[in-house]
């Protein structure tokens, strides 16, 4: 549930720590904010039995419990576990329920492991040891762990508090009844308080049609596929602190939750088959951030539409990419393509005109500042030696490659960009005309001029 996100074994447990880094966590807004999560019966951890996924944002984890009570392994236990666990913006909230098949009342104990280290999102991606272990603040009810600009409250009902001898790992302990043949349920919930809020869940919902009535229209075999890919489309939307009321899709779990420019333009552009709202939020959100300057830096130029946003500097390696940074060959062309497909979805012209400003100066930025060479096509080439060494699609330092073999070196002309650009400028041209602008002819013309040299010099006859 962006900007919130929760990765673990599939038993349910977090089992990273200091010495043993993995993915695992609960991860809001780049930031880790649980790091540790293990559950125990009378001290033992229950039989996985099966983990189902019950939506985007909630799963279930089933245990059985052959040893507690009985003092020795049986071959049919006769108690079970299960694990609720939901995610929510901001929030986790975990039920416990266990479940007795026996004919008598049974007392056990339940035990919650927990520790949060606010590792970074950086850090966490490279496996590096995370040195900052966060040891909870009491503050009343509810207990709270503090980052530099994030808290962490937990809240556990009936639970009694255990710290570990460092003070960083907090046990919640329940002494419950299990009734004969019956169950009983404990609970406990974080909150997250993010004092900065970079990103946040969108003020107003993601708005698709009701696709119930589209079931007579669908292929049955496809329908389950639809439906659920709607939900999880919905886990990922979220929205900016400066404009909440609109939203993007955030581009993936785990390392993407965040803005990106051409991920998030590509999502909303498949979905205009079910809904032109997102689109319109999508390039609203990025028109507010276009370029404006030049910076070598961040990789900002007038007129370009930037690649992501993120809480902090971040990279590793000799690459250090900003929090806002632009360092993309291909979002501005596509947004261009966005507007016009939204345009010609019907929306109205008000909305259309609005972002016209933002449209002729995205197309600017294709001749004046997407041709670093001047040889006639969009290209890239970091200059600030930090930045990313590839900024298409495939952007890993080593995914694009002469004949040869050898890793290609910068300006870049990339295939699919020259067709991106081609699109934006007859696309372009055609809104600047129909809506009485000037400029129509120059890009039309700067289009088909860039069909006839790509024929010439990317064609394989």
């Amino acid at each position: 549930a962006a900007p919130t996100q929760m990765l673990s074994a599939r038993t349910g447990e977090i089992t990273t720590s200091p010495d043993r880094q993995t993915v695992q966590g609960v991860i809001h807004a780049d930031v880790r904010v649980l790091s540790h999560l293990a559950v125990r019966v009378n001290g033992e951890p229950g039989e996985h039995l099966a983990t189902t996924l019950q939506e985007a944002n909630r799963a279930q984890f089933t245990f059985l419990l052959p040893t507690v009570g009985i003092g020795d392994a049986a071959a049919d236990p006769q108690l079970r576990l299960d694990q609720f666990r939901r995610i929510e913006p901001g929030h986790l909230t975990e039920t416990l329920m266990i479940s007795s098949q026996l004919g008598c009342a049974i007392d056990v104990a339940v035990d919650v492991e927990l520790s949060c280290d606010f590792a970074r999102l950086t850090v966490i991606k490279m496996g590096q040891p995370t040195s900052a272990r966060a040891i909870p603040e009491p503050s009343g009810n509810p207990l709270v762990w503090v980052g530099e600009d994030i808290a962490v409250s937990l809240d556990a009902e009936g639970a009694g508090l255990q710290l570990s001898d460092d003070s960083c790992r907090l046990t919640l302990q329940w002494h419950l009844a299990v009734p004969a043949h019956g169950e009983v349920s404990v609970r406990w919930q974080l909150g997250m308080q993010d004092t900065r809020e970079i990103v946040m869940p969108a003020t107003l919902p993601i708005s698709v049609p009701n696709l119930a009535g589209s079931a007579d229209r669908i292929d049955r075999r496809l329908w389950p596929w639809l439906s659920s890919s709607v939900s999880d489309l919905g886990a990922l939307w979220m929205a900016t602190r400066d404009a909440p009321q609109d939203g993007f899709f955030a581009a993936g779990a785990p390392w993407y939750c965040a803005l990106f420019g051409r991920d998030s333009i590509w999502t909303a552009r498949m979905l205009l088959p079910l809904s032109t709202e997102p689109a319109r939020r999508t390039l609203r959100t990025l028109a507010r951030r276009q370029g404006h300057r030049v910076d070598l830096k961040t990789g900002e130029e007038p007129g370009k539409i930037l690649h992501e946003q993120r809480r902090d500097t971040h990279g590793f390696g000799a690459m250090s990419l900003p929090p806002v940074y632009y360092g993309t060959i291909d979002a501005t062309p596509l947004w261009i393509c966005l507007l016009h497909d939204v345009w010609r979805a019907g929306v109205p012209s008000a909305e259309v005109t609005e972002l016209l400003p933002a449209l002729e100066q995205a197309l600017k930025w294709m001749i004046n500042y997407g041709d670093t060479d001047g040889d006639g096509f969009l290209e890239y080439h970091d200059l600030s030696g930090q930045g990313l060494v590839n900024q298409g699609w495939k952007d890993s330092a080593d995914a694009i490659r002469f004949r040869d073999g050898r890793i290609a070196e910068g300006p870049i002309a990339l295939c699919e960009v020259q067709g991106y650009a081609y699109e934006a400028a007859m696309a372009g041209a055609t809104m600047l005309e129909a809506f009485g602008h000037a400029g129509a002819d120059r890009y039309s013309s700067w289009g088909r001029a860039l069909a006839t040299r790509f024929r010439a010099h990317f064609w394989c006859g």
